[in-house]
C-alpha cells in the first residue's frame, strides 16, 4: 500500500495550514498513544473483552479520524463488527494488518514533520 492510500495527506495539510507547530505535537501524542491503545486492544481481544476492545477501537478510530488515515479507519470498522460477534480468530488477523497500516501511517506522519 502506498503513502497516498495510508493518509489524504493534502487534506491534512490543509487542516494544518500555517500551524506545523501544532501538527508536529500532535503526531508526537500520537506516536505514543496508537502503540498503547493498540496493545490494550490486543490484550482485550486475547481475553475476549469485547466491550473494552470495543471501547478502546473507537477511542483509536477517532485519533485516526483525525489524521484523515482512510485504510486504517476502515480496517478498525471492520475489527469493530468482528468483536460486535465475538469472533477472537479474526479480530486477531485484523489486528496484525491494522497494525501494519498504523506503522505505515506513523512514517507517513513522520515524513510530513
Amino acid at each position: 500500500m502506498d503513502t497516498l492510500s495510508t493518509l489524504d495527506r493534502g487534506e491534512l495539510i490543509r487542516r494544518f495550514a500555517g500551524r506545523e507547530l501544532l501538527l508536529r505535537r500532535v503526531v508526537e501524542i500520537s506516536s505514543r498513544t496508537f502503540p498503547e491503545l493498540m496493545e490494550k486492544i490486543r490484550r482485550e481481544v486475547s481475553e475476549e473483552v469485547w466491550a473494552s476492545a470495543k471501547r478502546d477501537c473507537h477511542s483509536l478510530k477517532g485519533q485516526l479520524k483525525s489524521f484523515y488515515a482512510i485504510a486504517a479507519f476502515q480496517r478498525l470498522k471492520q475489527l469493530e463488527h468482528t468483536l460486535d460477534v465475538g469472533d477472537r480468530e479474526a479480530a486477531t488477523e485484523l489486528l496484525e494488518f491494522l497494525e501494519e497500516d498504523i506503522t505505515r501511517l506513523q512514517r507517513s506522519l513522520e515524513d510530513l514533520t
